[in-house]
């Protein structure tokens, strides 16, 4: 065999090696319910999609099905219904029975992400900061990750998971339809969502390995405001400080109180108007539409200034 087709040979047998050890391991988690309009999916059809469309990142994969997970549960609880996409209408039993399929669904989702031999890399933070000089991201959020305009979020330091969950966000998810099945977890952004559209998937991974490297030290304020009696129930995923340590979950501190601001009035509005969620500036998340839908002007405020207060690092 000529050492052109030998190396060839190895490749093919080692990648071979790593699919059959990626579903060796995938066996072990356990078969998928029986649904009707799941139709043929499989476990190897499932990390198939994953490496197709994220990679062969998780994350971004569990964090769609969590999401539906809540908001069937959210119908069920107000004895609504929902229509999948072959038009078959579920609410009552069978929806309850349905949303048990899909725990099931998100456990077994869960166990192949654990046990997959994943091909996601990670990123390359010398190849981010290329891209990101390139691209010219600096001009709105500062040349390494700290912004200059209040309503613009600081990058610098943030989680990379959530960096990433975010562009592919903007990347891969369109506005959601009117009818049908809505979209249960989306961000739209007029500048940034034809800036994502043209990002590769190791653009993204590069872009979030550089800021996430990056210092988020910003000068020390004279005092931290004390904290208001909402900030409790943001700890258990941003963590005490505003520093959680979820890796898909942002740091809050530290960030732009214009920016915070914004965002959680962006929750608010679609938490009350569910149409809003089509709108190209709207931002919805199925936790933080709950958390902040109730919240007044002045515990948002509050909330703002006392996060962006706080030490990042």
């Amino acid at each position: 065999m000529k050492p052109k087709h030998r190396l060839g040979a190895l490749l093919f047998l080692a990648g071979l090696a790593i699919a059959l050890a990626g579903a060796a391991k995938a066996e072990e988690c356990a078969p998928l319910p029986d649904v009707a309009w799941w139709k043929n999916v499989t476990h190897e059809k499932m990390v198939e999609f994953v490496e197709k469309r994220y990679g062969g990142e998780w994350a971004p994969y569990v964090e769609k099905w969590a999401a539906q997970l809540e908001k069937l549960r959210e119908v069920h609880d107000r004895d609504g219904a929902v229509v999948t996409k072959d038009k078959i209408r579920v609410e009552g039993e069978p929806l309850r029975q349905y949303i048990e399929k899909v725990e099931q669904r998100l456990a077994i989702t869960r166990c192949l992400a654990s046990k997959t031999v994943s091909t996601a890399r990670a990123g390359e933070p010398e190849a981010g900061k290329a891209w990101v000089s390139a691209a010219e991201c600096g001009n709105c959020h500062g040349a390494a990750g700290v912004s200059q305009h209040p309503m613009i979020p600081n990058l610098a330091g943030q989680k990379e998971g959530y960096l990433k969950i975010q562009l592919w966000q903007l990347r891969e998810i369109p506005l959601a339809q009117k009818s049908g099945d809505k979209v249960i977890a989306a961000r739209h952004d007029r500048i940034m969502k034809p800036l994502a559209a043209e990002m590769s998937t190791a653009d993204i991974e590069n872009a979030a390995a550089y800021f996430a490297s990056r210092s988020c030290a910003l000068p020390e304020v004279e005092a931290t405001p004390p904290a208001p009696a909402k900030a409790q129930q943001c700890a258990a995923c941003h963590g005490q400080n505003g520093m959680g340590k979820h890796p898909g979950i942002p740091n809050l501190a530290g960030q732009k109180e214009g920016y915070l601001i914004k965002q959680l009035k962006a929750f608010r509005k679609t938490s009350r108007e569910e149409e809003l969620i089509d709108h190209e500036e709207s931002r919805y998340h199925r936790i933080m539409a709950r958390q902040t839908a109730n919240l007044a002007e002045g515990e948002i405020t509050a909330l703002a200034a006392y996060f962006s207060a706080l030490r990042c690092r």
